[in-house]
């Protein structure tokens, strides 16, 4: 699976491949997130380029003094975004709440 993807990494123009890396990273162990890659990226509207794009034009709407550094938690949510993979869930989202943990904030 993913060999479309890895195909249009091999191809990309400028900086392309760094998105493939990061939905391969996003896809790993996620059947779903990778069917919906695959899927889009049968479109030419949803290439890694086209991705990147976006990216690079949020960047420059951000941009002070000529300068945004993107965090890489807002470039992973920006391509979750883009090939609508769902957030991951949340590590506290995944204890149930009657598991006995104590959370911190129960002490507030």
């Amino acid at each position: 699976m993913l060999e479309k993807l890895k195909e249009q990494m091999e191809k990309c123009k400028f900086g392309g491949e760094a998105v493939g890396t990061v939905l391969l990273k996003l896809c790993e162990g996620d059947h779903a997130a990778a069917q919906l890659v695959e899927q889009d990226l049968e479109n030419p509207d949803m290439s890694l380029d086209k991705c990147l794009e976006t990216m690079r034009q949020i960047a420059k709407n951000k941009q002070k003094a000529g300068c945004y550094y993107m965090p890489p938690e807002e470039a992973e949510k920006i391509i979750r975004e883009f090939y609508g993979i769902p957030a991951a869930p949340q590590a506290a989202a995944m204890v149930p709440e009657d598991s006995g943990i104590l959370d911190i904030t129960d002490l507030m």
